[in-house]
């Protein structure tokens, strides 16, 4: 035996074929040690022929290897040795060091044995960024950076929608399923019968695609997500079964298994996708991953003019999901309730930032209505086995459109207005900034017939027909003719260089045109030029104005 190679065998303690004293001779080894055990004659081929019937070897890899020699990988184990032990007529021994092992735990029912089900660890996969950037976060603390995120936590109930959700990692730096994450697994399914192992299932293992589901969604196959649950993203494990239809659903009748027959899982979770539950009654039937994150915290509100990408997702590598050909659609958000056109993509934009891309997933009821200019109006892509349809969604950009009141709504054109917008709330502490009364406000303003259009509002161009030309005024907060609570909200809200569009009908326009006329020619009596006609005006507002005004300084 000196002169003899150690060859690396795997021993699964809970095999019923492995006897009791076997079981106590392992267990009371350390590790490292190496030990001889000597069998009388009578008893030694049937005591080492049980030990080697147990015994189990590593996988072969791609390279046609199975890396025995790689001592931080602790690899799989799948295979029965099949190794015959000769006879004869004499005391055998046998030499063991036990190198290590993996720790199991019990995740069935603890006072049900029939329930059992063993997990052991096998390897967990090296998530070098994430443990890199964990490391750079521990080390150096960017005071500014938490400071921002206790902002952001009160600014929760500021911005309206909610603000984007962060990702928590564990203490490990890697992700555990919750019940609305997406996830992605190898697995393999196998029963042990008297020869050898039976495969009856597998999927990225040997060969095949990784299987894609959620916690919330009912498996075929039980025993899948009851395992995947108390796993962590990057982790390979074994799973020890009894057969039963409770763990094994219809594959339990449809393979001819018998109950209790031992049962072996092996499987890898590859990926874990944080899946947000944007349902209107929370019952995960919509929900959003975040595939990259945007840029700020600001989320589109109600009335805001939204463009953005979407299409059907492909995946071409682990993890990577991608959208081959999106198309470009402009849509504005409308308010909750039941008849919300395209209800679970409302609800998706309503929590995105600028350029962040989401995959959205949904019943297509709930996605009916879809906004014209591009394919998905027409067709969808097909549901999946959870009966949901998933979309690639990237957010392009906004236009902020705030509720003045009484129908009067004000729209802000700038190209940085909304990190302008994010910039305010940070240095107010999360409140709405608003100025003060009593200041001056010199202010470009022009009037036209009919409200601009939703391409307009986007994209520019030409407004309606003029009802007069941009003349200048200057406003005091708080005076007359502003006085109406509609209109001190409007100018309030201006800051510094802010270029608007104010769209207004009915008698809300009508006034609206009568305190500009007044202001106007207020301003401009000394200037010689012509006052403009107040009634007039106001008389042809009333079918519906766009009021386009800078306010210089």
């Amino acid at each position: 035996l000196s002169q003899r190679k150690f060859t690396k065998w795997y021993i699964a303690l809970s095999d019923k074929r492995l006897s009791e004293s076997w079981k106590e001779c392992l267990k009371g080894m350390s590790r490292g040690d190496i030990c001889r055990f000597t069998a009388a004659k009578v008893r030694a081929q049937k005591l080492l022929q049980e030990l080697a019937d147990c015994c189990m070897v590593r996988a072969v890899n791609a390279e046609g290897t199975n890396d025995d020699d790689n001592d931080d990988d602790v690899g799989q184990y799948r295979e029965l040795t099949a190794a015959s032990v000769p006879s004869f007529l004499t005391s055998m021994c046998v030499e063991i060091q036990l190198d290590g092992w993996n720790k199991v735990s019990n995740l069935g029912k603890k006072d049900d044995k029939d329930e059992m089900l063993l997990k052991r660890t096998l390897r967990l996969h090296r998530l070098e960024k994430v443990l890199e950037l964990r490391k750079q976060r521990d080390s150096n603390p960017d005071k500014k950076a938490q400071e921002r995120a206790e902002l952001l936590v009160k600014l929760n109930d500021t911005v309206e929608g909610g603000l984007p959700e962060e990702d928590e990692d564990d203490s490990h730096g890697r992700r555990q399923p919750r019940t609305l994450d997406r996830l992605r697994v190898a697995y393999r399914l196998r029963v042990l019968l008297d020869r050898g192992y039976r495969q009856i299932r597998a999927a990225g293992i040997g060969s095949g695609q990784p299987a894609d589901f959620s916690l919330s969604f009912k498996n075929p196959l039980p025993v899948l997500s009851k395992a995947v649950s108390k796993m962590e993203e990057g982790e390979l494990a074994l799973f020890s079964f009894e057969a039963s239809a409770e763990m094994l659903g219809d594959t339990f009748a449809n393979e001819r298994l018998e109950g209790g027959m031992e049962m072996e899982l092996e499987m890898d979770l590859l990926q874990v996708w944080r899946q947000r539950d944007i349902s209107n009654d929370k019952d995960g039937t919509e929900t959003k991953c975040v595939l990259e994150k945007g840029k700020g915290f600001w989320v589109p509100r109600v009335h805001y003019v939204v463009t953005f990408s979407a299409g059907a997702p492909t995946v071409k590598r682990l993890g990577d999901v991608r959208c081959p050909s999106p198309h470009a659609y402009t849509m504005k958000i409308h308010p909750k309730g039941d008849d919300c056109p395209c209800r679970a993509l409302h609800a998706c934009l309503s929590s995105m930032t600028r350029g962040e891309i989401s995959l959205l997933r949904a019943h297509p009821e709930s996605l009916k209505r879809w906004p014209s200019g591009g394919p998905l109006a027409d067709q969808l892509p097909a549901a999946g086995e959870d009966g949901t349809t998933a979309i690639w969604i990237q957010l392009k950009k906004m236009v902020r459109i705030d509720d003045m009141g009484e129908g009067v709504l004000k729209v802000t054109r700038n190209e940085k207005d909304i990190d302008m917008m994010e910039t305010a709330f940070i240095d107010t502490k999360g409140s709405q900034p608003f100025l003060e009364e009593d200041c001056l406000i010199d202010v470009a303003v022009s009037m036209s017939r009919g409200k601009a259009s939703q391409t307009v509002l986007i994209e520019g161009g030409a407004l309606g027909p003029v009802l007069f030309p941009e003349r200048q005024a200057i406003i005091r907060t708080g005076d007359p003719p502003l006085a109406l609570d509609f209109m001190l909200q409007l100018v309030h809200g201006l800051y510094e260089n802010e270029d608007i569009l104010v769209l207004a009908e009915g008698e809300q326009a009508a006034q609206l045109a009568t305190a500009m006329c007044k202001l106007v020619n207020a301003h401009e009596s000394s200037q010689q030029q012509a006052p403009l006609n107040g009634p007039m005006i106001a008389a042809q507002a009333r079918a519906g104005i766009t009021m386009k005004m800078h306010a210089t300084k």
